[in-house]
């Protein structure tokens, strides 16, 4: 097919150099690049940390707009918000975003498919170019899983946005692994999660504790007031986080309660619950 479109659009030539390119990517954004000779010389890295929000990393792109003004973090969100550029990323990944596409009431539509890794950034980016790397990192981790997905009638969107609660609750992949159950156990029982990870979300803050009148904010990411899984993802979750999900720990405890701090999570049935109270 790019042979096809070369020839029709008589290009004569292209420039010597390395590319990098996604499905992302039209045929006609390639022969600009090629024909422009936009080599992949790295400016730098942007490094996507576990657990990380959509706006912090294009905090952490934007830390590069000094050697590529395209990488501010005003285009960087643009790009987030650019549903033209959405449906060209669906398009080349169907599988992956399909459920994306339908989520209701998202802040961000890339919100968790943004995959934590390291990025080499290269000169003339754009941030959709970088943008279109995260998410084909994403579709490589995810491609394996599908499968599994698609046997546990879960969707992408509902895999990534139990990962991304798990991601921040736990630490270990153990207790990753039992509060996911603790969180289908909710889901099954029709209660809400009730995820601080969530409502901080919601607030576009982090706190320690949260107060009666946060876990009463009006919003869809709200997991207090709000039953089932919330719109979307609420950082970018690691593997490990993702496998949790799609293995979960101890559903037969009948786990519905935990506690977290940074060295402890306790498990608790309702009627232990209820005799701590």
């Amino acid at each position: 097919m790019f042979k096809f479109y070369v020839k029709f659009h008589n290009v004569p030539s292209y420039e010597a150099g390395q590319y990098s390119f996604t499905k992302a990517n039209t045929m006609q954004e390639m022969l600009d690049t090629l024909r422009g000779g936009s080599s992949t010389t790295g400016i730098g890295t942007v490094l996507v940390k576990e657990g990380e929000g959509a706006e912090d990393v294009a905090a952490a792109a934007a830390k590069l707009r000094k050697k590529d003004p395209k990488l501010s973090r005003a285009n960087f969100m643009a790009a987030l918000k650019d549903e033209a550029f959405f449906k060209r990323l669906q398009q080349a990944y169907p599988q992956l975003l399909g459920s994306a596409a339908k989520a209701k009431g998202v802040r961000y539509r890339l919100e968790g498919y943004l995959f934590p890794a390291t990025y080499t950034v290269t000169e003339n980016q754009s941030a959709e170019a970088l943008i279109a790397q995260m998410v084909a990192k994403t579709n490589a981790v995810m491609t394996p899983y599908m499968a599994t997905i698609q046997k546990q009638k879960l969707s992408v969107q509902e895999v990534l946005t139990l990962a991304s609660l798990v991601e921040r609750e736990g630490v270990t992949d153990t207790d990753r692994g039992k509060i996911a159950g603790v969180f289908f156990n909710r889901l099954d029982a029709g209660m809400p999660l009730q995820t601080d990870v969530a409502v901080m979300y919601a607030l576009n803050t982090h706190k320690t504790h949260l107060s009666n009148k946060d876990t009463s904010v009006d919003s869809p990411y709200n997991l207090y007031r709000n039953k089932g899984y919330g719109p979307g993802p609420v950082n970018s979750p690691s593997e490990s986080a993702i496998k949790a999900v799609l293995a979960p720990l101890q559903r037969s405890a009948d786990y519905l309660y935990f506690v977290a701090n940074l060295k402890l999570v306790r498990f608790a049935t309702p009627a232990r619950w209820r005799s701590k109270m």
